[in-house]
């Protein structure tokens, strides 16, 4: 029991259109459809997908460079940007207004149920991916080191998650080399 991840591929068009206009009903019906493919095409993560995102989300960004385009002079007769971009003119926005995109691997991960009365029950959460980013979730799954990621996600955690995620790894790459989007719940 509980809340666990579930996901397919989506092959068609129509496929797309349909998880946008009734997901609840999609994620049943690919459910038959896929299994009577190939057991392999529908992907779950138990209780993992958590533990899954947090990876993918962890120390992502790469730290400062010494060769920072804030000290490297630009285009010939312009000048450097650190030059440029003093203290007293970055007072603009604040840090809620900038978005970071997410490490691609987690594009197929983000999302969570909507708890209500308190978390005694929950509603589902849908996510629908375009192709493009299969194929961008699939290269990032690919440099996982399954002995990295096992240590990364913990002692309790780090077996489990790393054998679901290979086989998860595995079906992501079919579905991107087949041109495939993806759908997945969460529920």
């Amino acid at each position: 029991m509980g809340i666990r991840y579930y996901g397919w591929p989506l092959r068609t068009q129509a496929d797309f259109e349909r998880a946008v206009d009734d997901p609840c009903a999609t994620s049943y019906a690919l459910d038959r459809r896929e299994a009577a493919i190939d057991d392999e095409n529908c992907v779950g993560l138990d209780k993992g997908f958590r533990v899954l995102l947090d990876y993918f989300l962890r120390d992502w960004m790469p730290g400062p460079s010494a060769d920072s385009l804030l000290e490297v002079a630009g285009p010939p007769g312009s000048s450097a940007l650190a030059t440029m971009a003093t203290p007293d003119r970055c007072h603009c926005i604040d840090e809620r207004q900038i978005n970071v995109l997410p490490r691609a691997g987690a594009l197929l991960l983000l999302g969570d149920v909507l708890y209500s009365d308190g978390y005694a029950s929950w509603k589902p959460y849908y996510g629908i991916v375009p192709a493009e980013y299969v194929r961008l979730a699939a290269d990032d799954y690919a440099r996982v080191d399954l002995a990295e990621l096992e240590k990364a996600c913990g002692e309790a955690d780090g077996l489990y998650c790393s054998g679901l995620f290979e086989p998860f790894r595995e079906a992501i790459q079919r579905f991107a080399n087949e041109g495939a989007g993806f759908f997945y719940s969460i529920r």
